[in-house]
């Protein structure tokens, strides 16, 4: 099914349009680097400061949990070694495909946003789709790599937001 989705894709949406606007905005998300200036933006203001910890410590999940153990368990190929017909519009991730990094991470920020601002909350959840569905448009994941991500997201979100509550409560935190 992965396969099939994957070459739908490849056969019916792809234009110049897109094969630009995707490449620049899957880079744009490279290495969490935008979600880890939102992280210190928000943790800069008292206000703010359970939202910045927050995408910080999930970000931190996301790297053991994802990268340290996930991707290096599975060992999934890029959909792109499979298929030797496709040219690349971006330079070829080096790790492992599943799950999808950059669609997690999206998520997990969107979903901590949820408790700060609901509006923005719901931007960043249209960033996330269009950025999961970027990295399948480029061939370096598979559909059920960036569902995996989107899920995982919001579950690693989830924690980060549980674990920071509780260590504010039990008083090992003070923000």
């Amino acid at each position: 099914m992965d396969y099939k989705i994957l070459e739908f894709i490849r056969l019916h949406f792809k234009c110049s349009f897109l094969d630009k606007f995707m490449k620049h905005f899957s880079t744009l998300f490279n290495y969490s680097i935008i979600w880890m200036i939102l992280g210190v933006v928000l943790f800069f203001f008292k206000a703010t400061r359970q939202y910045g910890f927050e995408i910080f410590l999930a970000l931190t999940l996301e790297l053991l949990i994802c990268n340290a153990f996930i991707k290096r368990f599975t060992k999934r190929e890029r959909p792109f070694k499979r298929n030797e017909e496709i040219n690349l519009l971006i330079n070829p991730p080096k790790d492992y495909s599943f799950p999808s990094g950059h669609t997690l991470c999206a998520f997990l920020v969107a979903t901590i946003m949820i408790y700060f601002n609901m509006w923005l909350a719901l931007a960043l959840f249209l960033v996330a789709v269009i950025l999961a569905f970027s990295r399948v448009y480029l061939y370096v994941h598979f559909p059920s790599d960036v569902l995996a991500g989107a899920i995982l997201g919001v579950c690693i979100a989830l924690i980060a937001h549980v674990c920071t509550n509780q260590m504010i409560r039990i008083g090992w935190l003070e923000l």
